[in-house]
């Protein structure tokens, strides 16, 4: 990366610390492509755009070459006993090494910027920087490297992306020496089969339309293709994108679900989308490529791995205006899958769709790690093959990797985080090592954290990659999380919050319980948080509109469910209160509970 986007990339970030992610609100449902970048209109400002970032490519070093390495390396070893042959088989393997970004070139930003303004109709249109992203995940794929008989593909690393533009991803993993033979095969080839995917999530307001969603419950439950209505079978993990899509199409043929206009005819192909995104929201959760793994797939559904590399072989086949070309506005992704939530729903519940409302959109973007053989095949900085005859001169360096949306995490709850490395050395002997992140070191350019231990009679090299290290998390209101010790070989710590940030959506008809003669409701939701409870509460007067209501709640990993209280609120009557247990991340409203029996009877 050069000098000036690195400055552009550090200037952004400190300005998004100072003003938030609530700074950049955007209009999704107004975008334009502009050269070969998306933009998107700010709803602040008339004249200021965003645009999301499209290439991702390798770090350059200080002379401009790739940031990348490939060591062999062979480990003599003596002969077994018994053993006679004169040529023996030594242990090895290889270590890859390198980092990866995304970021949008000058000249692909200048020549959107000229478009912009012609598309926009207007001479003032400026592109103010890269959108930021919400949430991002990465995942590192090869097809060659997986073991002898398995299908699919290989994840060689997966985790949390940088939400900002230009902050690079340090990677570093070890392969057997089978893998490292194949693999510096696939380097030798004009496109090497390791790629990098990134998945990223950002937000923007949807317009808002004069339409109704009707949901019959009834109905939906019976719908088998969204894994409703099926009794065991295929666990929780029913669906990928395309059956969702299906699924959907369904309920709108069957009734299932209405969706009811007014007035002029909208755009309904927005409509449709921002409808899909709610029903999405309300019956399905998102799961990650780690928690896929750990379920039984459905029958005939893909592997995690072997949709992403479908992803990533298509685009390498179409070529590079395809890569150019992809980008999907949509909330439907089919490198995810989507674990449907378990909805005790019956009846029918409306919608209002007539008021603008925050939505996720998902854009994808691949790279391939691109012909470095052929351009830096004898360059020994980048391909060599060495013999590791003495151990005690070699050092281990383990990296602590935070991703840029940990940032606001220290504004609103954390105090700091401590990561501590524990390395029992073979002879006996300990390294301790120790790294505290807080807000100000956080927000240092370098943001290169990482422990080092060496040598102390590790003569079994294998073990002595193995490390141990734990989390301790403060937080502002006084609580403490500390992890167990967690035992690793990899030599970089993914630092990421124990902890997801929810939103409880309120849903209900504001003047169908005004006209049963509520005048507010009040809900309240007690959670768990490590070593206490919290509480988050909000009234709503039934003159006001209920949908669009929420409460943000904070649930450790893991935790799903949370305790809610509803009490109607009404007139000349007293409140009613109904008390239960949720996970589904919405609350209804409509149902207002039976009358309590009078005394005596």
């Amino acid at each position: 990366m050069d000098t000036r986007r690195f400055a552009l990339a550090c200037a952004l970030c400190a300005c998004l610390a100072a003003k938030g992610a609530a700074a950049q609100q955007i209009l999704v449902d107004q975008g334009v492509r502009a050269g070969e970048l998306q933009c998107f209109p700010s709803a602040v400002d008339k004249n200021a755009w965003y645009y999301v970032p499209r290439t991702a490519h390798l770090v350059n070093d200080a002379d401009g070459k790739p940031a990348f390495s490939f060591l062999r390396y062979v480990v003599n070893r003596a002969s077994s006993e018994g053993e006679s042959k004169g040529i023996t088989q030594a242990d090895g393997g290889g270590i890859i090494s390198f980092s990866a970004v995304y970021d949008t070139p000058d000249d692909m930003r200048d020549e959107a910027q000229s478009e912009l303004r012609r598309l926009a109709r207007n001479p003032q249109a400026k592109l103010q920087g890269p959108i930021l992203f919400k949430t991002g995940r990465y995942v590192l794929i090869s097809s060659v490297l997986r073991q002898q008989g398995e299908n699919g593909t290989f994840v060689l690393a997966s985790g949390n992306a940088p939400v900002f533009e230009g902050n690079p991803i340090p990677f570093s993993f070890e392969v057997n020496p089978q893998q490292s033979k194949i693999l510096l095969e696939s380097f030798q080839m004009a496109t090497p089969d390791v790629s990098l995917q990134y998945e990223m999530t950002f937000e923007g307001l949807s317009d808002s339309y004069e339409a109704d969603l009707i949901v019959h419950w009834d109905e939906v439950n019976k719908n088998q293709t969204l894994g409703f209505g099926v009794q065991g079978g295929y666990g929780s993990y029913a669906t990928v994108g395309a059956n969702i899509e299906k699924g959907f199409a369904e309920l709108q043929e069957s009734n299932a679900i209405e969706l009811h206009t007014r007035g002029a005819n909208p755009n309904m192909e927005k409509l449709l989308q921002k409808v899909h995104a709610k029903l999405l929201d309300l019956m399905f959760n998102r799961a990650l490529p780690e928690q896929q793994t750990q379920q039984q797939q459905p029958q005939g559904q893909q592997d995690m791995g072997e949709m992403i590399g479908g992803l990533v072989k298509g685009l390498q086949k179409a070529g590079q205006q395809a890569a150019k070309d992809y980008y999907t506005p949509t909330v439907i992704k089919f490198s995810v899958a989507y674990e449907k939530k378990e909805i005790k729903k019956t009846g029918t519940t409306t919608f209002s769709m007539n008021s603008q409302s925050p939505e996720d959109i998902n854009t994808t973007f691949v790279m391939n790690i691109g012909d470095l053989y052929k351009k830096h095949g004898e360059d020994a900085n980048r391909f060599r093959t060495v013999n590791l005859s003495d151990p005690a001169f070699q050092q281990r360096e383990v990296h602590v990797g935070i991703d840029g949306s940990i940032l606001p995490e220290f504004d609103k709850y954390v105090n700091s985080v401590t990561v501590t490395l524990r390395k029992k050395h073979q002879n006996g002997q300990e390294t301790l090592q120790e790294i505290v992140v807080d807000r100000d070191t956080f927000k240092k350019d370098t943001r290169d954290f990482r422990m080092v231990y060496g040598w102390q009679g590790d003569d079994d090299r294998a073990k002595w990659l193995e490390y141990e290290y734990r989390t301790r998390w403060s937080f502002k209101d006084g609580g403490l999380h500390e992890t167990d010790w967690t035992k690793t070989d990899i030599n970089m710590i993914d630092l990421y919050a124990p902890y997801k940030r929810s939103t409880v959506e309120l849903v209900g008809n504001a003047k169908g319980l005004a006209a049963a003669g509520v005048r507010a409701v009040s809900v309240a939701v007690e959670y768990p948080f490590f070593d206490g409870k919290r509480t988050r509460e909000v009234s709503v007067p039934t003159s006001e509109e209920i949908d669009g209501k929420t409460l943000e709640i904070t649930l450790p990993a893991g935790v799903e469910s949370y305790d809610y209280n509803v009490t109607w609120i009404r007139r000349a009557k007293p409140p009613l209160s109904v008390s239960g247990k949720d996970t589904t991340g919405f609350i209804f409203l409509d149902d207002l509970p039976k009358e309590p029996a009078a005394d005596g009877v």
